[in-house]
């Protein structure tokens, strides 16, 4: 693949054939876009819009090192170009006479409707809920919450981070309508 790698700089068919090779790959980069919150059919064609500038060297270094660099450089430009990556913000202070509104609406009351919402989107897992609903919601320890769900303890603490990440990414695009 390596090989395949440097033909493609400059060759379609050799960038063709190295995107089919890379096709699980470039499915679970899609996959991850659309659970953070990115529309299937535009994650589709960002991660090939991207991976082709990728394999072809309009974007990225001439020849990586290995297969792994070349994914990674791939998903790094992926996340750039949708928008997820960190970037330096310059912060600047505030005025004075700037005045903060209050919230009108206590959204941790509306967390279930949020999470009803995530899960029928297909952005949560059932376990996933779970696991937010009890160790944030409820209170409960995420020890309780393993032991209960028969989880080792890091696999659900990893679950439940990557689950309030997407619920996150969710959380921003909700409609939070008016309060009941």
């Amino acid at each position: 693949m390596l090989c395949l790698c440097r033909w493609a700089r400059g060759k379609d068919r050799a960038q063709l054939s190295l995107l089919g090779e890379l096709a699980p790959e470039l499915g679970t980069m899609r996959r991850r876009l659309v659970r953070l919150g990115v529309e299937a059919d535009v994650a589709e064609g960002l991660v090939l819009s991207v991976a082709w500038e990728v394999v072809s060297g309009r974007r990225g270094p001439c020849c990586p090192r290995s297969i792994r660099s070349l994914t990674e450089s791939i998903w790094r430009a992926v996340r750039q170009e949708a928008g997820l990556r960190r970037l330096e913000h310059e912060t600047v202070p505030l005025d004075d006479d700037f005045e903060v509104a209050a919230a009108e609406v206590d959204r941790l009351e509306r967390w279930p409707a949020l999470l009803a919402a995530a899960l029928a989107s297909g952005v949560l897992s059932v376990r996933q809920v779970v696991i937010v609903a009890e160790s944030r919601m409820a209170g409960r320890p995420l020890t309780e919450v393993a032991r209960a769900l028969g989880r080792p303890y890091d696999a659900v603490r990893m679950e439940r981070q990557r689950a309030e990440r997407a619920l996150g990414a969710f959380a921003r695009s909700y409609e939070w309508g008016e309060s009941p």
